[in-house]
């Protein structure tokens, strides 16, 4: 039997990917051809940290999204 976080991991991941991927190409063609994969990859650094309860990771990630 899987653990139950194996089992969050194994959809949630593809699905923050199509999410992160979706926004990137929807930001490229709306917003004059900009790439925001950065900010992108940073906000779910962000969410990944704050939900697995690292707080010196999510203020790094923070500080870059401020940034």
């Amino acid at each position: 039997m899987e653990h139950a976080d194996a089992r969050w991991l194994g959809w949630s991941l593809p699905a923050l990917a199509w999410v992160g991927g979706s926004l990137d190409a929807v930001s490229y063609l709306a917003l004059g051809h900009v790439f925001t994969a950065n900010m992108t990859g940073n906000t779910v650094l962000l969410a990944m940290a704050l939900g697995s309860g690292d707080f010196a990771r999510a203020l790094r990630s923070l500080l870059a999204v401020a940034a």
